[in-house]
């Protein structure tokens, strides 16, 4: 006996929450950046091209900016998302 409720409705999946793809490259760059410069300052003998300080503050510096930057577009993909 398959008999529908005509007053109920379907159920729809709720929408998939992703992450944004740039968030998730940028973040890994960033993160590979900082570890190459803290091993570049703490451990150069495993990585001579990253043992000069300018080399390693740079990769520093850069991974930062990367890491903020990916931040920063995660709150803005979770604000739009609760407005939605």
């Amino acid at each position: 006996m398959n008999t529908v409720d005509e007053r109920s409705t379907p159920v729809t999946p709720a929408p998939r929450k992703t992450l944004p793809i740039s968030f998730v490259l940028l973040s890994g760059l960033g993160a590979l950046s900082l570890a190459a410069g803290v091993v570049g300052l703490v451990a150069p003998e495993i990585a001579p091209p990253l043992a000069s300080s300018a080399v390693a503050w740079s990769l520093i510096g850069v991974g930062l900016i990367m890491d903020v930057i990916a931040f920063t577009q995660l709150m803005t993909a979770r604000v739009a998302t609760r407005r939605s």
